[in-house]
């Protein structure tokens, strides 16, 4: 048998981007490919989906030698992130648990969730110290967020002896969420800190998460953190803290949306700036400290942001996006939310999924075996290129004007991010963009709302504290007054005149749920929710594909759909709307249908006592002919709007808590 004859790739010649661009415009029937493929992110880049190995040149961070990826150390074989699981409990009972099932089913860290925004907390030192006593002395455990995460510190010193890997507090973000109202005790407390614990312990924290739970773009979330970082620097060499030792100490911790490739090109952006910010600071003070990429390190965590309490199992899915993200953007922790931790506190179904999600992006998956697979690859490049250089003018315009405290001060973070976030809601609002399960494909008959109020809010005693010389020190006789954590976090967020309004924490789809919890609402007054009667009329290509769009649209309203196969006739929609007594109907057939059909259907519902709603599904605009319809709804309709509209003229009472 003859063997195969030798490849070889050197007999081609690779294809120029011009003639690569001159084949994509062909294509696309002459279209100008530029215009037509290039795509706006509401992040902050713009990107066409065709690179060439040429674009690279551009790149300045790209490294020009394959055996040295960009970004990541290059004795590193692979990508070995650690998993972590939150004890985002209730109660210690919970925690206990969650944290045994954690530490003997894969995780190797834990975190504490000792404060807000979420209120779920770990409630009583005696509490805390239950939980505590029960994690493996050599799992890392990482405290989150806030000030309350510098009380758990104290209360791990006092009652377990054991020094945290890591403490999430950012005096910046803490006065940007409103949890501080001081702006120097915010700072003092963080040098406080830094000389209470060991060096091993990471507590020098940038942390983005406000920002991305606010709404902002990707650009803007690394634009606030390199200022905050600033910020926290210049702070601490007012108050003479030395520059070396603390670097080692610094962790970045990180929200990753569903924004797949931008979320990954955030991630390696972020390696690439705040080096930049420390070696400014480093020149500054005369410090012979060079930071790499590889050397930062960074906690992510799956988005709040995103997650939506209806259908809530599409968060499972969700959630595994960002995961990805975050491992190919090279995290070092990732820990994975629960897919209903907006709806209920986590259980031990919520919590295992989460935890599976990253078990086999290890283990099935094989993300774990090559480090930093993105290295290298056109777009991602790109990506991460665009993301820092905007990011990076963004910082260097706050800095310019004063700095983040001062832009936090006179509302400009808080103004540009309520752009983005609107914008990010209108979207949703509007189906623009999907959020499957909320504003489509609908899931009609589940219970969603068992109770608004889902964590119990313990808010103790607002007596704002007496500050003493060392903030430290103010805490610890305060820990030893205070009967629980809450009640001392409370007192912490009274302190001080509030110079800035706080960052909300808001879920895109919020808007749709509000709306559907008063359909739910409605339903369980009434015992019913409205009831909607289809009539497919006419053509059966239109007839059919319009009753599709009808049951979808009208279905996220949570209204009750009763949806026939069709109808003959106009007259049968009528003795039908007799038996039933639905409060709407929707015409469903070919516009020039329309005219006639609504026509007919009138005249027979005549003698009706109660005349239902009529929509029609089409666009108006589009009608030769005047239609006598109450609505129309078509792709175009503003969705949410729409709806609202609808309940209003039903008569269903708004829910204003």
């Amino acid at each position: 048998m003859p063997s195969p004859p030798s490849l070889s790739f050197d007999e081609f010649s690779p294809p120029s981007p011009a003639a690569w661009k001159e084949k994509i415009q062909t294509d696309l029937g002459g279209r100008n490919p530029d215009a037509f493929l290039e795509w706006e992110s509401i992040d902050g880049i713009s990107l066409t989906p065709f690179l060439h190995r040429a674009d690279l040149d551009e790149v300045a961070h790209a490294a020009p030698d394959p055996e040295a990826p960009p970004l990541t150390d290059p004795s590193a074989l692979v990508n070995d992130w650690r998993i972590r699981q939150n004890l985002d409990a209730p109660d210690p009972d919970a925690a206990r648990a969650l944290a045994m099932a954690a530490v003997n089913s894969g995780c190797t860290d834990l975190g504490l969730v000792l404060g807000p925004p979420n209120q779920r907390r770990l409630d009583g030192r005696a509490g805390l110290r239950s939980v505590l006593a029960e994690i493996p002395a050599d799992t890392p455990l990482h405290l989150d967020r806030g000030p309350a995460a510098v009380l758990g510190a104290l209360v791990l010193q006092q009652e377990h002896d054991t020094a945290p890997a890591s403490i999430a507090y950012d005096p910046v973000a803490a006065l940007a969420t409103g949890a501080l109202g001081d702006a120097a005790r915010a700072f003092d407390l963080a040098v406080d800190l830094l000389s209470s614990v060991p060096d091993t312990t990471r507590s020098l924290s940038v942390d983005l998460r406000p920002y991305h739970n606010a709404g902002a773009s990707a650009v803007q979330e690394l634009a606030y953190g390199l200022s905050a970082l600033s910020e926290t620097l210049h702070r601490y060499t007012e108050r003479g803290v030395a520059l070396g030792p603390l670097l080692p100490r610094l962790q970045c911790h990180i929200a990753v949306s569903t924004s797949y490739f931008v979320e990954i090109a955030k991630l390696r952006a972020l390696r690439l700036l705040v080096p930049q910010v420390l070696d400014a600071y480093a020149e500054t003070a005369s410090v012979n400290v060079s930071v790499a990429a590889s050397d930062l390190f960074v906690q992510a965590e799956t988005s709040r942001r995103t997650a939506t309490v209806l259908d809530p199992l599409v968060n499972m899915l969700r959630h595994t996006t960002e995961a990805m993200a975050a491992v190919l953007g090279k995290c070092d922790v990732l820990s994975v939310r629960p897919h209903d931790d907006c709806r209920r506190p986590p259980d031990r179904f919520g919590t295992r999924i989460a935890r599976n999600v990253q078990l086999i992006l290890q283990h099935e998956a094989h993300f774990d075996i090559v480090d930093d697979p993105a290295a290298g690859a056109y777009y991602l490049e790109t990506a991460t290129d665009r993301l820092a250089r905007r990011a990076w003018s963004q910082f260097q315009t706050l800095e310019d004007n004063g700095g983040m405290l001062s832009a936090l001060r006179d509302g400009r973070v808080q103004s540009t991010i309520a752009d983005v976030r609107d914008e990010r809601r209108r979207a949703v609002d509007d189906r623009d963009r999907v959020l499957v399960g909320t504003n489509h494909y609908p899931s009609a008959d589940e219970d969603i709302f068992p109770s608004k109020n889902i964590f119990s809010r313990n808010n103790g005693n607002r007596t704002p504290l007496q500050w003493d010389a060392s903030a430290l020190n103010t805490l610890r006789n305060a820990l030893e007054e205070s009967p629980t954590l809450s009640a001392l976090v409370h007192r912490l967020s009274a302190t001080g005149e509030a110079e800035i309004a706080p960052l909300p924490s808001v879920r895109v789809g919020v808007g749709i749920e509000d709306m559907r919890r008063r359909t739910d609402r409605y339903a369980s007054e009434r015992g019913t929710p409205p009831l909607v009667l289809l009539a497919p009329l006419g053509p059966p290509g239109a007839r059919s594909a319009r009753a599709s769009f009808a049951r979808n649209f009208l279905g996220v309203a949570g209204f009750e759909i009763h949806s026939p196969l069709k109808f003959d006739a106009p007259e049968a929609v009528a003795e039908r709307i007799g038996a039933l007594s639905p409060e709407i109907v929707v015409l469903c057939s070919a516009d020039a249908e329309y005219p006639s059909l609504t026509a007919t259907l009138r005249s027979a519902l005549a003698d009706h006592d109660d005349s239902p709603l009529l929509l029609v599904v089409g666009d108006p605009a589009e009608m030769e002919d005047e239609v006598p319809a109450d609505t129309f709804i078509h792709q175009d309709s503003p969705l949410r709007a729409t709806l609202e509209a609808l309940q209003d003229r039903l008569g269903l009472p708004k829910i204003d808590d």
